[in-house]
C-alpha cells in the first residue's frame, strides 16, 4: 500500500503518464482489500463471540476513514502540495504497520508457539 501511495503520488506530482497512476491506484486498492480482509478474518477469529460488533466496529472506521480522506485531502493538497500530503500518508501507513501490527504478530506467534508446545 505505501508503495502505490508513492507511486500515485509522485505521477501525479510531476504529472506523468497516466499509466503510473493506474498502476499507483492499483496497488494501494490491493493494500486496502487485503489489510481490510486480514483484520477482519483477524477479530473474527479472536472475539467469535462478538462477530456482530467487531464487524460493525470495523465498517464504521473503514467507512469514516474513507470519508475523512476524500473531504480533508484536497484542502490540504492546496495547503501543501501533492508529494507532502501522499508522502505523510506514507508515513502513518508505515507507522501503524510497525506500531501495531508487528507487535500482535509477534505477541500472537509467541502464544501460538507456547500452545503447541504444551499440546
Amino acid at each position: 500500500m505505501a508503495c502505490g501511495l508513492l507511486t500515485y503520488g509522485f505521477t501525479l506530482n510531476y504529472g506523468k503518464h497516466w499509466i503510473g497512476l493506474a498502476f499507483g491506484w492499483g496497488m494501494v486498492v490491493a493494500g486496502m482489500i487485503a489489510s481490510t480482509v486480514s483484520i477482519t478474518a483477524y477479530n473474527l477469529e479472536k472475539y467469535p463471540d462478538q462477530s456482530t460488533v467487531v464487524s460493525a466496529i470495523i465498517n464504521a472506521w473503514r467507512t469514516a476513514s474513507g470519508f475523512s480522506v476524500g473531504y480533508f485531502q484536497p484542502a490540504w493538497i492546496a495547503r501543501n502540495g501533492i508529494s507532502a500530503v501522499f508522502g505523510t500518508q506514507v508515513a502513518v501507513v508505515v507507522a501503524v504497520l510497525i506500531l501495531t501490527i508487528t507487535p500482535v504478530i509477534i505477541i500472537e506467534g509467541r502464544k501460538t508457539k507456547a500452545q503447541v508446545a504444551h499440546a
